[in-house]
């Protein structure tokens, strides 16, 4: 009986998670799938950039430290994450959002080589959080094995849902088949 192949799926900071199970338990994983998602050890100067027109920090460590957290500001949240997306799904994910760690972005690379895994980069198109030049600059990176794109904002999830469940079965299908 052959196991059921392990396919894990990273969107936004998500990459970094899947950066870190790939590190962890390579050998167990068929396939990792990045949806405009940043992978460790990519640059993390990109990703630092205070930006108080979009972003609300908090700074547990004290004012003269860097913040220890992050979140959209709200009036922001809908502009940056789902502009494409339908305005019920917009709000309830804004209502769900919670303060992301900021050091887990600035911090996020780790010594030695990780395993070859089978990897599939899903661009979204319309993204204004992570841009498609950011994004050519993690394919590069990464070097996937396929560059698939949906035409969607940040949140394929909400805005284009059917569009990206077809492109992660077509991932799946195409590197975790019968014949893989």
């Amino acid at each position: 009986m052959t196991p059921t192949p392990v396919i894990l799926v990273g969107h936004s900071a998500g990459g970094l998670s899947l950066s870190n199970a790939i590190r962890v338990c390579g050998k167990r994983i068929s396939l990792v799938i990045y949806v405009a998602a940043r992978p460790a050890n990519f640059d993390p100067k990109s990703i630092t950039v205070l930006r108080k027109d979009l972003f609300h920090y908090w700074y547990a460590l004290g004012p003269n430290k860097p913040p220890t957290s992050v979140i959209f500001r709200s009036e922001k949240q809908r502009e940056m994450l789902s502009q494409l997306s339908p305005y019920e799904d917009s709000i309830l994910a804004s209502m769900l959002l919670r303060r992301a760690p900021f050091r887990a972005f600035a911090d996020s690379g780790f010594e030695g080589q990780i395993e070859k895994v089978s990897t599939v980069y899903i661009k979204t198109k319309k993204d204004t959080v992570v841009s498609l030049e950011l994004q050519e600059q993690i394919i590069r990176f990464l070097s996937p094995d396929e560059v698939m794109d949906v035409d969607s904002d940040h949140s394929p999830f909400f805005s284009k849902p059917n569009e990206l469940f077809a492109l992660l079965v077509k991932a799946s299908a195409t590197y975790c088949g019968e014949d893989q």
